[in-house]
């Protein structure tokens, strides 16, 4: 009975009593915020070489595109996925502005073609406009996590791609994600909380007093929630580029090319 009485005054209490009173309200935030509605669709690309000038070029080999000699072609892997958690149908695209690719600087886009799509009910197709160096979009109905890859061919390598429209109470993402700086961003995150821990580890073991100790477990605690926090954006943010959770943690460890589902495109 003494203990009950005493317990209420006790240092250990009050901070345990905050400890827990700040995760049950973090806890909420973060359920509340995933219980809401999302109509998202993000874009990523990557851009590599087919042919440069001389350098890849064998001899005696043309390229020629509509009668005209190709001398530089690269070729834009661009990666369009429902990153929200409700299904899109193309009727939900404001029509005065319609879902498109577009080039920031003049990429000379010679055309562009459907490579690879979850499922047939997207029913995506492409429509390039030369003139205006534009890739209008089409498709049925993008279900949670339904992606589409989309190969983009072009003369000018300094061609940044970017996804832009309007969706009726939704977003299109018109950044182009890469993947290398999101993993980086996640590396000096994650670095920083191992410091914190270490130093929250150090008060526990070799604090003077019970506040000092349990100061520690309470910082190690948040340390804990923020990188579950940082994992969690690194995922969602790696899911917007069309990378799968079981290759976004593996890219942690070591970068991969591709994710599994894509079927080695």
């Amino acid at each position: 009975m003494n203990i009950l009485k005493t317990l209420p005054d006790s240092p250990w209490f009050a901070w345990t009593s905050m400890a827990v009173g700040v995760i049950g309200i973090l806890l909420a935030i973060v359920f509340y915020i995933k219980s809401q509605k999302r109509i998202s669709l993000s874009g990523s690309s990557v851009t590599q070489i087919f042919i440069h000038d001389e350098q890849t070029r064998l001899d005696n080999l043309k390229v020629i595109y509509n009668g005209k000699e190709i001398r530089s072609l690269y070729v834009t892997k661009y990666t369009i996925v429902n990153t929200g958690n409700e299904v899109i149908k193309y009727e939900a695209i404001d029509s005065k502005n319609p879902l498109e690719i577009h080039s920031e600087k003049k990429a000379g886009v010679l055309f562009a073609k459907v490579i690879w799509q979850t499922s047939d009910h997207i029913a995506l197709n492409v429509e390039t406009d030369i003139d205006n160096q534009i890739i209008r979009i089409r498709f049925g109905r993008f279900e949670k996590k339904d992606k589409v890859i989309i190969y983009i061919y072009h003369e000018n390598s300094y061609a940044a791609f970017s996804l832009c429209g309007e969706i009726e109470g939704g977003s299109i993402s018109k950044s182009n994600y890469n993947i290398d700086r999101v993993r980086h961003t996640f590396y000096r995150q994650f670095a920083a909380s191992v410091c914190v821990m270490l130093c929250s580890i150090f008060m526990v073991v070799f604090g003077k007093g019970s506040e000092d100790r349990l100061t520690g477990v309470v910082l190690i605690l948040f340390i804990v929630l923020f990188t579950m926090g940082h994992l969690v954006n690194y995922i969602r943010s790696c899911e917007s580029m069309g990378v799968s959770k079981e290759d976004a943690l593996k890219i942690i460890i070591k970068p991969i090319s591709g994710a599994k589902n894509e079927k080695n495109i």
